[in-house]
């Protein structure tokens, strides 16, 4: 019984962990085209701004929300935002936390 509650409890701890870390999206190349190509604001320009996973959006930055044809192609787009930053990259920011939860970059830039 010991062992079978310890096994449960490690089992928790990595996968609960792995899912809490990941808040990435998992998007397809269209959806991301359609993210990037919907983005239409014109890049944000802010101190501090960090373009990586679970970087936290400041305060003084503006988040845009994605226009109806996005969110038609990319359903799960209707829960984010987005802050489109001067190397044309777009961050996928969770509007509640201002988390980023994805980075799409261009594929030009790849």
């Amino acid at each position: 019984m010991r062992i079978l509650v310890k096994a449960g409890a490690v089992a928790l701890l990595v996968f609960g962990g792995i899912g809490a870390a990941s808040a990435q999206l998992s998007l397809n190349g269209m959806e991301k085209s359609a993210m990037i190509y919907g983005a239409a604001a014109p890049p944000a320009s802010a101190a501090g701004l960090q373009a990586t996973v679970g970087a936290t959006v400041p305060n003084s930055v503006e988040l845009q929300a994605f226009g109806i044809s996005v969110k038609q192609l990319v359903p799960a787009a209707s829960k984010y935002d987005y802050v489109k930053v001067a190397n044309s990259d777009v961050l996928v920011v969770d509007p509640a936390s201002r988390k980023v939860v994805e980075v799409i970059t261009p594929a030009a830039k790849k």
